[in-house]
């Protein structure tokens, strides 16, 4: 029973506390998935990077071994296969001195870019691979 005079006030310097903790956990959350996202996307582009450099450079080695054109592209493609990417054939050519150049495709791993259709393309990263084995 309630005497004249007497607030009640149970309760409600929790709601703010909860309220505030909410939004709190929920900006958290948000900055943290966001930073995934980023964060995958230029690991993919440094680590795209390094694996075309490599597969050209073993492409490099075998066209080097054998001067097969098409058993140098397929070792590039077996390599990239290997880290989860693709080579394009239009873009593997070997020059007269053995040096491969070519480009990879891999896709960055995503929480929520990949449900979004219009943000699909940020996580497929293309990079340029170039080398020549010595020797």
């Amino acid at each position: 029973m309630k005497q004249t005079g007497e607030a009640v006030m149970h309760g409600d310097r929790g709601d703010i506390v909860v309220g505030w903790l909410t939004k709190i956990v929920v900006a958290i959350a948000l900055v943290a998935v966001c930073a995934f996202e980023v964060v995958a996307i230029a690991i993919t582009k440094v680590s795209t990077k390094d694996d075309a450099t490599t597969a050209a450079f073993e492409a490099s080695q075998v066209y080097q071994d054998t001067k097969d054109v098409q058993q140098a592209f397929s070792t590039a493609e077996a390599f990239a296969l290997e880290h989860n990417g693709t080579i394009d054939p239009e873009t593997f050519s070997v020059a007269d001195d053995g040096r491969v150049t070519l480009k990879m495709r891999k896709e960055a791993t995503s929480l929520v870019l990949f449900r979004i259709s219009a943000a699909k393309k940020w996580l497929v990263v293309v990079e340029a691979g170039e080398a020549r084995a010595t020797g």
